[in-house]
């Protein structure tokens, strides 16, 4: 009997160990599940996670949809049970309109991206597209829509972690470039300095993208291919994030970008445990931004030509993401480029007009990369009239 106690002592005595070292005890498991309809089901061991996961979709929604009270009845009556006495909950009245409109659906074209799909989430562009990490860094870094969350400072619902690495420069993403080198040459002249950009390797880049959610659950898109589409994943399944507090949402770190006289780190790769690092942004709503703005005729003006093609893309390629017999024929696709590429070369001239002026220069940016918007997505398309 006593050297039963003992055995039963030391068992203890590990167990205690393992708590302090891993902490007294493990989070609950969260588990994503789907009905034919796209309906999100969460699933774990534990009801009262499920309610605190389902309440805080819901201040997601609200936060997109005021009219939306997050304050409905959400307690543990809420979690059905089944025989292995596991509990799920079922959060699509908590999902936001215009993520309902995409979650799940298959996508007939490539073209919409995880920085596309943040964009649109955050409020920045109306529906989904292709957004390169040119687009992305502007509105993180350079407008006031967005901003680098502070050391320290809480990351909440809605906010957006953006992951980067080091990798090569890539013909394709060098050809790319050349898309927007125009712009940014007015608006940051000698940022992508033809020296700066002979210099292929040691400096970090954009990789991924998702919209935090809660500590377990994050929205987005894995890439612009038609395979994947737009899905919330538990966050132990974001690309390559891992564990290591000084890699994830440390606000201390910055990139150090191909830009400007940045000095390359060669060996960044190898020296470095954090060769796939997050920060966390925060981001307010174009409308939300705009109506707190005076705005100019100009200003109007500007805006209205962004809204004609919003429009022209919503009909022309967000609508043949989603629409397996819709197709484009070749003359159409060829008369979009080229209206687009004129509107592009309209917003670079407006840029010299509006310099000095903050406002209008944000919102001929978003001119530009609408319109360039439209050009990505005509030559995304993969279906053939």
């Amino acid at each position: 009997m006593i050297f039963s106690i003992n055995k039963f002592i030391i068992f203890v005595v590990i167990l205690l160990s393992f708590q302090n070292l891993y902490g007294k005890k493990s989070s609950p498991s969260l588990v994503l599940g789907f009905t034919n309809s796209n309906d999100l089901i969460l699933r774990s061991d534990d009801c009262q996670e499920l309610v605190n996961q389902k309440k805080a979709l819901c201040n997601w929604k609200s936060q997109m949809e005021p009219e939306f009270d997050p304050n409905i009845v959400i307690d543990k009556n809420s979690c059905r049970s089944d025989s292995k006495k596991k509990y799920q909950i079922r959060a699509s009245e908590c999902m936001p309109k215009k993520i309902k409109e995409v979650h799940l659906r298959p996508n007939y074209e490539h073209g919409p991206n995880c920085w596309g799909s943040a964009t649109h989430t955050v409020g920045i562009a109306p529906k989904p597209r292709f957004v390169s990490n040119y687009e992305f860094d502007y509105w993180l870094n350079h407008s006031p829509l967005c901003r680098k969350l502070e050391p320290g400072e809480k990351i909440l619902t809605g906010d957006i972690i953006s992951q980067y690495n080091v990798i090569h420069e890539t013909e394709k993403k060098i050809k790319y470039r050349k898309n927007v080198l125009g712009l940014f040459d007015r608006l940051h002249p000698g940022r992508f300095n033809p020296e700066i950009l002979t210099k292929t390797q040691g400096y970090h880049q954009y990789m991924h993208t998702e919209v935090f959610l809660t500590d377990k659950l994050v929205y987005g898109k894995v890439s612009p291919n038609a395979q994947n589409n737009f899905r919330f994943i538990p966050m132990k399944d974001f690309f390559r994030r891992g564990s290591d507090r000084e890699c994830i949402e440390n606000q201390n770190r910055e990139p150090v970008l191909r830009e400007y006289d940045n000095e390359p780190i060669y060996g960044l790769w190898t020296r470095s445990k954090c060769a796939y690092f997050t920060l966390a942004f925060r981001c307010e709503n174009l409308q939300s931004y705009l109506s707190k703005q005076k705005l100019s005729s100009t200003s109007q003006d500007i805006l209205a030509k962004t809204e004609e093609l919003h429009k022209i893309y919503e009909s022309k390629i967000f609508s043949s993401v989603f629409d397996k017999s819709f197709k484009l024929k070749l003359k159409e696709k060829n008369k979009l480029i080229e209206f687009a590429s004129e509107q592009k070369e309209l917003a670079l001239a407006k840029l010299v007009e509006v310099q000095g002026q903050d406002l209008d220069t944000h919102l001929t940016v978003l001119w530009f990369f609408t319109a360039q918007g439209i050009i990505d997505g005509v030559n995304f398309t993969i279906k053939e009239e």
